[in-house]
């Protein structure tokens, strides 16, 4: 945990958050105005990259403090916090793609010729707008795949972390909260009964949210084995 301190340095993870909430509700004064203008939509994705670059670094420092100590009590309250700042940013961005894929395809072209910097998202731009060919290519499709079965890991953590109650266990005679982020800590206990009552407590939990978690699972499943075989049967070809 020192040597971490020590490389990440002055960064502090509580500051980034707060840049980051305010920058969200910058990029919400968008909504509604994507498509005014080339330099409207140059300026929401501008922002929204930079949101994005952030958030991921935050979240990287978050996962290396619990894959080097899971049992601080500073690892978890850190990633507890950048994994609630990353879902608040995928729930409050949702609306840009939305909002890209209903501008029409001849006023994206004119955007993307009056605005040079739009250029090098033209691409990203046909993914999201498949129905401007008449067949598309297998990649696209993928592509398009791809960022539609996110859509099921994104619920399913959402549901983990924001839906999911996290039931309790007298431990050393008081109460303790069972959460994702105790878990496994809680799992080391020496009292085989505590650690199969913790289990037990935890995933008991699940049952009332069964039917929904098996449909997230069975999506990201098909998210994941679909783009395989297509590559499969185009290397094969």
């Amino acid at each position: 945990m020192d040597c971490l301190q020590r490389l990440i340095g002055p960064i502090e993870v509580e500051k980034i958050v707060e840049e980051l909430q305010l920058q969200v509700k910058e990029i919400a004064t968008y909504k509604g105005r994507i498509g005014e203008s080339a330099e409207s939509l140059l300026s929401c994705i501008q922002k929204y990259e930079r949101i994005a670059a952030r958030a991921e670094e935050i979240f990287v420092i978050g996962q290396l403090l619990i894959d080097l100590d899971n049992e601080s009590d500073k690892a978890q309250n850190v990633f507890s916090l950048v994994e609630k700042t990353n879902l608040e940013i995928i729930n409050e961005t949702q609306f840009i793609l939305e909002e890209i894929k209903n501008i029409n395809s001849e006023e994206l072209e004119k955007f993307c010729q009056n605005k040079e910097e739009l250029l090098q998202y033209k691409s990203f731009f046909q993914k999201l707008k498949l129905e401007s060919f008449d067949k598309p290519d297998i990649d696209v499709v993928l592509s398009y795949m791809e960022s539609i079965g996110q859509v099921f890991q994104d619920a399913f953590q959402s549901l983990i972390y924001n839906e999911l109650p996290c039931p309790k266990i007298l431990k050393n005679g008081s109460p303790t909260m069972i959460t994702w982020l105790n878990f496994k800590k809680l799992l080391k206990h020496k009292d085989r009964k505590f650690r199969k009552a913790v289990y037990e407590k935890l995933f008991g939990s699940f049952r009332r949210f069964s039917n929904s978690l098996s449909i997230l699972l069975n999506g990201h499943v098909k998210k994941r084995s679909i783009p395989c075989k297509n590559t499969w049967k185009r290397n094969c070809s």
